[in-house]
């Protein structure tokens, strides 16, 4: 797969999840060498599946996220959590959101049915927003769901914008005019 990579910002997602993976790994072991401890190991086993195994995952996820411009298309991926593939073509308008503006996005993945939106959200300050002409589908964890924006955060937001208009000129309403008068 070739394609552009835009870069997209970690934030702190990585060095949360792997704190919250030590601890539960920590608190595990713990219990299970304290003094007269009578915790089954069926239970330790348990605990680090329910526990460690969702923030494994979702750590994972976070290292694993991209968005890239491939042919047609910005692909965004967010682990298990998020995958659209949005053709340049359905794009009508495509903006870098102000900073203060920022700060109606929560922090990660969301997909929201109603207002038919995704984001994945990892710096309140770089906001990428797509509003589409037309719903696309997409998979947001295991159920698919169908958007017509989307929201992610970038590095260089105004680049990003800046790079989608130049691969696809009609992107954002951004189209050359086209003269449809007579000649006279």
């Amino acid at each position: 797969m070739g394609g552009q990579e835009i870069a997209y910002p970690k934030g702190p997602f990585a060095a949360v999840t792997a704190f919250l993976a030590a601890l539960v790994l920590g608190t595990t072991a713990y219990m299970a060498t304290l003094p007269g401890s009578d915790v089954p190991a069926h239970f330790v086993v348990l605990y680090l599946i329910v526990l460690a195994l969702p923030i494994a995952i979702y750590g994972a996820s976070t290292l694993m996220g991209s968005i890239r411009l491939e042919d047609d298309f910005i692909v965004v991926r967010f682990g298990l959590f998020l995958t659209a593939a949005v053709p340049l073509a359905a794009v009508s308008s495509v903006e870098a959101i102000d900073k203060a503006d920022a700060g109606v996005f929560r922090m990660g993945v969301r997909m929201d049915r109603k207002r038919r939106s995704a984001s994945v959200v990892s710096n309140y300050d770089d906001i990428v927003t797509l509003t589409l002409s037309r719903p696309i589908g997409i998979r947001a964890g295991l159920l698919p769901g169908r958007i017509e924006r989307l929201h992610f955060s970038a590095v260089d937001p105004e680049g990003t914008v800046r790079m989608l208009r130049e691969k696809d000129p009609s992107v954002g309403g951004n189209a050359p005019a086209k003269d449809d008068r007579a000649v006279p």
